[in-house]
């Protein structure tokens, strides 16, 4: 028997496993769930997602955030590890996302847990000017802490409208579900 993957959950938190099977085979999994409680009743949820082996898109074709649509239940199954994402000092799974924010007003994202889970981690959000850019923009990326909600803020204060790529990274290696919301622009910066 080999073991795919593993992780281990304290009380009242989240573990999630993720496995990629790269044979065109069928092949069965066995899922085991223990407690090292040594008394009970414990109970659990579990989730399964099986789904297939599609990348998300890379950064260069992010998805476009639109102000005020909530995009519900992302999740981290087709992210890749990567080191395209701003403040970053490790390789962690991330999504990219597209903004074009108009001159002399702002953006803000904000990652909730979903209705569906309450207590999932919540990714770490930045904002950069470019795929690949080393530095977050600022005034206003908020490198936020897994809580809810984790907000990133950027403040156009050119003339010029400026297009921003919004880096979700998943730094808790749980890769728990998010909802991703922008909000529209407010007209008074500058």
């Amino acid at each position: 028997t080999t073991c795919l993957g593993a992780a281990a959950a304290n009380s009242g938190t989240l573990a999630g496993v993720n496995w990629t099977h790269d044979s065109g085979a069928t092949a069965p999994v066995v899922l085991v769930v223990a407690s090292t409680a040594e008394t009970g009743p414990n109970t659990f949820q579990l989730g399964v997602d099986v789904l297939p082996e599609t990348p998300a898109p890379p950064c260069a074709s992010a998805s476009v955030l639109t102000p005020g649509v909530t995009l519900r239940d992302q999740t981290f199954v087709r992210a890749t590890p990567t080191t395209d994402a701003c403040g970053g000092t490790s390789s962690a799974r991330t999504l990219f996302y597209r903004a074009r924010v108009p001159a002399r007003q702002a953006l803000t994202v904000y990652a909730t847990a979903p209705v569906s889970d309450s207590r999932a981690p919540l990714p770490t959000l930045t904002i950069q000017s470019a795929c690949g850019d080393a530095a977050c923009l600022a005034p206003g990326a908020l490198d936020a802490p897994p809580v809810s909600p984790s907000v990133a803020r950027y403040e156009n204060d050119s003339d010029a409208a400026r297009e921003v790529i919004v880096a979700v990274r998943d730094d808790t290696s749980v890769g728990g579900a998010f909802d991703l919301l922008r909000r529209g622009v407010r007209r008074d910066v500058g």
